[in-house]
């Protein structure tokens, strides 16, 4: 009887912390039979990244320009080994597939070329999210419509920003949350985008839409180990309710990953979802844009400084109107969530 070979495919996409925007992606076949019929054990350089069953779409995003070396594991078992270059292209495909035959398993590997490799990426295939930082992974079950993020008004002329690997590689970007309306969901295009920053400014495409000021301005002073800050987002996107969801902690750090400058290290707790929320300080001003976190280890997240996403505001087309007072410094916690939430938005990217 002739067993079905069903596709994986596993978009590795680098986060741009180390200044890359590359992109790596490789989707491996193999049977859908008793013999792996509970998946396989994908690690990558060491790291457990959680089990693939037939038919799953998993997103994996990595930072830093290595070879990785990518195992598919039955139990303690590896099935197929083959490595991965990120140095060398811009954008590489990889395929892999096991046949089974007279009850033992082979396994090979290819690049593949462009063309081929954009026929597997637009497969629209029940997706699972990973996302490994250095050491750790975080593995999220999506519905398959869509991959979500978080985001929020710099202006009342409509510009949002949220982080650029939120957005990279879909078709479509659509905003909700606008005014506290989650019933209503708008499209959006991109306007300006930093790649080595992961930043990215949008606009919806409906003009007619309006936009009150924000309650906060963007801090693009430093701030100091120590101090207190809050993140609000919405983790896990609309699975977990569409109520927005607070963490606090202090910065860790002033800077990130590797000691890079454009980061802070802070202790709030984040989760995929997260990325593109606001980053906010004691009085409720932006100090930044969550955007990763080292999984393995407790509460260890990471934010661009505000300083770039003002960078990036300079270079929009049209001079904006940013909100040149904080309404909501001598406010309590409470209150500031309140207000702020009414600018903090749900984005849904296919």
């Amino acid at each position: 009887m002739k067993r079905p070979l069903l596709l994986i495919l596993l978009l590795l996409c680098l986060s741009n912390i180390y200044a890359t925007g590359k992109k790596v992606y490789f989707w491996v076949d193999y049977p859908n039979s008793a013999k792996y019929g509970k998946g396989l054990t994908i690690r990558i350089n060491h790291t457990e990244m959680g089990r693939i069953i037939p038919g799953e779409l998993a997103v994996i995003y990595l930072i830093g320009d290595k070879k990785y070396t990518v195992e598919l594991l039955d139990q303690d078992h590896v099935v197929g080994q083959f490595k991965i270059d990120t140095l060398t292209d811009e954008v590489s495909y990889y395929s892999a597939q096991i046949k089974i035959k007279g009850g033992s398993a082979s396994f090979s590997s290819e690049k593949v070329n462009e063309t081929e490799g954009h026929a597997f990426v637009r497969k629209d295939l029940y997706t699972i999210r990973m996302e490994l930082y250095e050491d750790g992974l975080n593995e999220v079950n999506s519905n398959g419509g869509g991959d979500y993020g978080s985001a929020f008004l710099i202006s009342a002329d409509g510009y949002i920003a949220t982080n650029y690997h939120v957005v990279d590689g879909y078709k479509t970007i659509k905003i909700k949350g606008i005014e506290g309306n989650f019933t209503t969901e708008y499209d959006a295009d991109v306007v300006v985008k930093d790649i080595n920053n992961d930043l990215v400014i949008l606009r919806l495409k409906d003009k007619t839409v309006k936009f009150s000021t924000p309650p906060y301005m963007l801090k693009t002073q430093g701030a100091s180990t120590g101090e207190e800050i809050s993140v609000l987002g919405y983790p896990f996107g609309p699975s977990l309710g569409e109520e927005i969801k607070l963490t606090t902690g202090v910065i860790s750090a002033k800077s990130g990953v590797g000691g890079n400058a454009s980061s802070y290290q802070i202790s709030a707790a984040a989760q995929p979802g997260n990325s593109g929320g606001p980053l906010l300080d004691s009085h409720g001003n932006i100090l930044g844009i969550v955007n990763a976190k080292i999984m393995n280890a407790e509460n260890i997240t990471y934010a661009v400084k505000a300083v770039y996403l003002q960078t990036l505001i300079t270079m929009l087309p049209d001079e904006i109107h940013q909100p040149e007072t904080n309404t909501i410094a001598d406010k309590p916690l409470p209150e500031k969530v309140a207000a702020v939430s009414k600018f903090v938005y749900i984005i849904r990217c296919k």
